[in-house]
């Protein structure tokens, strides 16, 4: 009894013998008194590939028998076993059997419903995926369930099953209708020994409920969004192993971009071609410099159809996006009037400009941080399908947009302007805009401990963005105005939580928004010990009243201690 209640362990890790683990937590196995841990070992599993001759047989028996040797392990043979393509010899078969002493067995191994091994022939590679789904749905048949049960049943279990699958491989389409057409008869109230009516198709049921269904994935879509996002680690990630390794197989003289499936392609590079083209259909360019963007046939315009002017009338197709760009860091507006239709210099004017000059960059346009996600590609997938959407969802879906647009009362935020500390000074900002001339105004004001006004600003800015991208523009000219006085700050504060998370979380997403908040992030930088908060509009009067100003102006207005008029009839 005490030689089992005394029991520790020791560690032996690079040749040092760490100190003493006693057990104390775990599961007892069988007898109360017995040591909680009966053996330490190590167990992994590893697959070698090499080619089917005597060298590489006898180049995986010295590697092993040296591994043994420098490890003090021993290699478990009738554990171990060798499995062959179909193509090899017998005969072969034999020699390395007789070098290496391992048994030879077909591939049995199985990684999340998936043979490990796959051939071409699809129907042998995910019969297991329709067998599974067809055994859950035959047992949920001789059960009752509501229809909110079997809403849940579906979406959180059926639809799962083939998830891994179609991540790495594009299913056929006579086994996704197979799935669709079991799964709809489960929904519907059918099985073997009775038919029920399907009062909708399952493509009805894929529709959001706002639009009359419910809600169910179309799995065609899905497979392809799901292959989309494997298509966008490949281009955002070159480096990555499989990257390269695709790259050499297939895209060796040209981009991911523009390859194609080329000759013998695997199951797995047919998929992600496929997402690739669902894929293009969200890139756009994030507009840096303009240097690697050709106006005329790049995607670069966010709200347009293909991201592509509709119209334009210069002769040069070569033409860069930097031409219209000023050196200031503005758009030339009378060339883009010159050149452009209205309604895409309206788009175009949406597209803020950073400070500092970046490179150009694909970005999906479909997200906020400018990185693909599923769920934003199943919607686009879907969308592009469903140019026309039925009546009975077009009516509800506006009957909600007007019920959330209605005017309610804003709940009461009881805040006011705090003062800095003693010797401090806190700089306010804020944005307004005018939808009518499609003009932003920016507007900034830096007070001391007292209350008292140092400096104010009101800019006009040409554009009518999204308003995070307002808030951080207004904030990014703030500082650059505070640079160009000569001035200092020591707190920062603004009415968009947005942009004040965004900061303190130092995000790295790419999109436009982004490219704004890095600009923000250097200009913070000549600035130390700097903080940036988050207040309620109320706390944040006067910086508007600058901002609502600039919309009444055409030109930059600064105020050096002295009362901006914007700001008479306002008492601080």
């Amino acid at each position: 009894m005490t030689c089992l209640s005394t029991s520790y362990f020791k560690f032996n890790i690079n040749g040092h013998a760490l100190r003493n683990a006693i057990p104390s937590r775990g599961l007892c196995q069988g007898n109360p008194p017995s040591p909680y841990l009966f053996l330490l070992c190590s167990g992994d599993d590893s697959l070698l590939l090499c080619r089917a001759n005597n060298r590489s047989a006898h180049a995986i028996r010295n590697a092993l028998d040296l591994y043994c040797r420098a490890s003090g392990q021993k290699l478990n043979l009738d554990k171990s076993v060798l499995s062959f393509s179909p193509n090899t010899l017998p005969s072969v078969q034999a020699q390395l059997h007789q070098i290496l002493h391992m048994p030879i067995q077909p591939c049995h191994e199985r990684y999340l419903g998936l043979p490990s091994y796959s051939g071409r022939d699809k129907k042998i590679l995910f019969a297991d995926i329709k067998e599974k789904l067809w055994k859950h749905l035959s047992a949920w048949q001789e059960q009752l369930f509501s229809i909110g049960g079997k809403e849940v049943l579906l979406k959180a279990v059926a639809q799962s099953i083939p998830t891994y699958a179609m991540s790495c491989f594009r299913l056929s389409k006579s086994l996704i209708h197979q799935i669709e057409v079991m799964m709809n008869k489960f929904w519907w109230g059918s099985n073997s020994s009775k038919s029920g009516i399907n009062w909708k198709s399952w493509s009805a049921l894929c529709q959001p409920k706002s639009e009359g269904g419910m809600g169910f994935k179309s799995f065609i879509h899905f497979n392809q969004a799901m292959l989309a996002k494997q298509a966008w680690r490949v281009f955002s990630n070159p480096t990555s192993l499989l990257s390269r390794m695709l790259k050499a197989r297939y895209f060796s003289v040209s981009s991911f971009l523009n390859s194609n499936k080329g000759s013998y392609p695997s199951l797995t590079w047919q998929g992600i071609v496929w997402g690739k083209e669902l894929l293009l259909k969200g890139l756009r360019w994030k507009v840096g410099d303009g240097h690697n963007i050709l106006y005329a046939s790049d995607p670069w315009i966010p709200g347009i159809k293909n991201f592509k002017p509709l119209q334009s009338v210069m002769t040069s197709t070569n033409q860069h996006v930097s031409s219209f760009i000023t050196s200031d860091r503005h758009w030339n507006l009378e060339l883009l009037y010159a050149t452009f239709l209205i309604s895409d210099v309206e788009k175009i004017l949406q597209i803020p400009l950073t400070i500092f000059p970046a490179s150009d960059q694909l970005i999906w346009n479909f997200e906020t941080n400018g990185a693909y996600t599923v769920k934003s590609g199943y919607a686009l997938a879907t969308s592009l399908e469903e140019q026309m959407p039925n009546v009975s969802g077009l009516q509800s879906q506006n009957w909600w947009n007007k019920f959330w647009s209605l005017t309610l009362p804003s709940k009461k935020q009881d805040a006011s302007w705090l003062n800095p500390p003693t010797g401090r000074l806190k700089l306010n900002t804020d944005a307004a805009i005018n939808k009518v001339t499609q003009t932003t105004g920016c507007g900034a004001i830096l007070r001391n401990s007292d209350g008292e006004i140092v400096a104010a600003f009101s800019k006009p800015v040409i554009g009518f963005f999204r308003p995070e991208v307002m808030e951080a523009l207004s904030l990014m000219y703030g500082l650059q105005w505070l640079l160009d006085n000569g001035l200092h700050v020591h707190y920062i504060e603004t009415d968009s939580l947005v942009v004040a998370k965004e900061l303190q979380s130092l995000s790295t997403a790419v999109s436009d928004f982004h490219c704004l908040l890095s600009d923000i992030t250097s200009l913070v930088s000549y600035f130390p010990g700097v903080q940036i908060g988050h207040v309620y509009r109320s706390a944040n009067s006067a910086a508007h009243l600058l901002a609502k100003y600039a919309l009444s102006v055409d030109c930059v207005c600064s105020w050096l201690e002295e009362m901006p008029p914007p700001l008479n009839a306002f008492v601080l």
